[in-house]
């Protein structure tokens, strides 16, 4: 039960620091700990940081899951160059 407690705080550090949740006491300095001990802590969460800057993105460019079907334009269709044969 501890290691899975453990295994949340950098996570919510990564949320927390997109406003999204914010840390008890007692995260922040299991969090802090855990940077002592070789940066484990601050390398866990470059992870899941990495992970919400994409889903950013992502809504960013085809909107909402509700308006993601209005928002979202077909993509070009691809040809072969003229003279280049594609046997696929």
């Amino acid at each position: 039960m501890g290691a899975s407690y453990f295994a949340k705080v950098p996570a919510k550090k990564a949320l927390s620091e997109y406003g999204l949740i914010e840390m008890t006491g007692a995260e922040k300095f299991w969090y802090v700990l855990m940077n002592v001990a070789l940066g484990s802590g601050y390398l866990a969460k470059v992870i899941t940081k990495k992970a919400l800057s994409e889903v950013h993105r992502v809504e960013y460019a085809y909107g909402t899951p509700d308006t993601a079907s209005e928002s979202v334009e077909p993509a070009p269709s691809v040809s072969a160059p003229p003279g280049s044969s594609s046997s696929l």
